[in-house]
């Protein structure tokens, strides 16, 4: 990623091997006033899942969190995800919020 761009990547790596990576954006808390984030991507290989990689990345994205403020952390995930929701419901709460989307085009 280009530097000073507004969205980290964090990367799993075994040697050489790249096993997943997590990017992640500060945001404003319009509640607290404080930051919060948000995990945009949480990826890892098909061959490395189950080994504990999206574990660490997350566990690496919070503490980067507490290190830089603190703040609520928030991601989504398919409802259909039940594996990666396993992992989830060890690491966070569950939210009560339902998510709509909609495509706005630009002008150009």
């Amino acid at each position: 990623m280009e530097q000073g761009h507004p969205v980290m990547c964090f990367v799993a790596v075994d040697q050489d091997t790249i096993l997943g990576f997590a990017h992640l954006r500060r945001q404003h808390d319009t509640f607290s006033a404080g930051p919060s984030w948000f995990l945009d991507d949480l990826f890892t290989t098909p061959e490395a899942r189950g080994l504990g990689v999206g574990r660490a990345l997350i566990t690496r994205v919070k503490a980067h969190a507490t290190a830089h403020g603190g703040g609520e952390l928030r991601w989504f995930t398919e409802a259909e995800n039940t594996t990666a929701q396993r992992l989830y419901d060890t690491l966070a709460t569950k939210s009560s919020w339902v998510v709509y989307e909609d495509l706005v085009s630009g002008e150009n």
